[in-house]
Parts: structure tokens; C-alpha cells; sequence
């Protein structure tokens, strides 16, 4: 592992794509924004991270330190499909975003 410092946004496709997988041990209720970004490039995401779990190759509640390379070569060898990368866009991509805030819009009296 090695700390990269500050990257462009067009930086980001690139630098995932060199990696052969994913990882984010965050357990938060939101979804993080890389993982997106993980699964738009590519690689297999491996992610404790609740939000992340349909679009995660490989999802765990927790992951020890004892499970990380075991958990890792499972993901390597699950990939990512164009219909994994694609599920993401429709789900999680622009269109339905703004279809979402236009419905709260509407919503509000």
C-alpha cells in the first residue's frame, strides 16, 4: 500500500484500473462514492460497508485482518461484468439522481 496524495477526478479511472481490487473496510449507512467509482472502472470491490453490499463483489459484516487475502483473491476471482458495472449506472448514475430530486421537488407543498 502507498499513499498517493491529492488526485485530479480524471486521475481516478486510471489509478483503480491498476489495482486488482477494492477495497473499503468503512461500515457507514451511506454509500461511499468511491466505491462507484471502483465498480465504473472495473475492479472488484470487496466492502463491510452496508450501502455497498449490491454493487460490492464480495460484501462481509466485518473483516478481520486474518480474512483480508482470503476475502481479496475471492473477489479477484468473482470480476466485475459489464451487467455488475452497469446495474451501478442505472442505480446510482445521474439520470436517476436528478429523477429522484425532481420527485422530492415535486413532493414539497
Amino acid at each position: 500500500m502507498s499513499w498517493l496524495g491529492p488526485k485530479t477526478y480524471t486521475d481516478l479511472p486510471e489509478i483503480h484500473r491498476s489495482h486488482s481490487v477494492f477495497l473499503n473496510l468503512s461500515n457507514t449507512a451511506s454509500l461511499d462514492k468511491v466505491i462507484l467509482e471502483a465498480v465504473f472502472s472495473g475492479i472488484p470491490v470487496v466492502t463491510c460497508n452496508q450501502s455497498g453490499k449490491e454493487i460490492a463483489g464480495v460484501f462481509k459484516t466485518t473483516l478481520d485482518v486474518s480474512q483480508i487475502t482470503e476475502t481479496i483473491q475471492e473477489a479477484e476471482h468473482a470480476g466485475v461484468s459489464i451487467a455488475d458495472i452497469q446495474k451501478a449506472i442505472d442505480d446510482h448514475g445521474i439520470e436517476r439522481l436528478i429523477k429522484k430530486i425532481v420527485e422530492l421537488l415535486q413532493n414539497v407543498k
